[in-house]
């Protein structure tokens, strides 16, 4: 990325908790890949199950409860008009898209991955 990654950072912890206070309020974007199957999805591999570190893939409430921490975190910790975007579910756009709204952010749109099903949410800050 040469001169354009001169501002990114990454950061380790449990979501907003490991940013530095001075950054609440600050971010432009935030993009997430945070577990959101459910521990009782039967559509999920066995040697995905088996193999794969479970806290990486598996969320509470139905595989919602990390989107949620997102979307809550999100609309302190992003500047006005900064964006969240995170990866979902196939078929929880619906909840996702409520979630987000729930939480103040606006201009909430899903967008499918390339077999059609739900994938990307995308919502932001609004504007002061």
């Amino acid at each position: 990325l040469g001169m354009a990654a001169a501002g990114v950072r990454f950061a380790t912890g449990s979501w907003f908790a490991a940013l530095p206070a001075e950054l609440r309020g600050e971010l432009a974007v935030v993009v997430s890949n945070p577990p959101y199957i459910a521990h009782d999805d039967d559509r999920v591999d066995p040697a995905v199950r088996e193999w794969e570190p479970h806290d990486a893939l598996f969320a509470a409430d139905g595989g919602l409860a990390d989107v949620q921490a997102l979307a809550v975190g999100a609309a302190g910790w992003l500047r006005p008009g900064g964006w969240l975007v995170v990866e979902i579910g196939s078929g929880q756009g619906d909840e996702v898209r409520a979630l987000l709204g729930g939480a103040g952010l606006v201009d909430v749109a899903i967008a499918p991955d390339l077999a059609g099903h739900d994938r990307i949410a995308r919502a932001r800050r609004p504007e002061k």
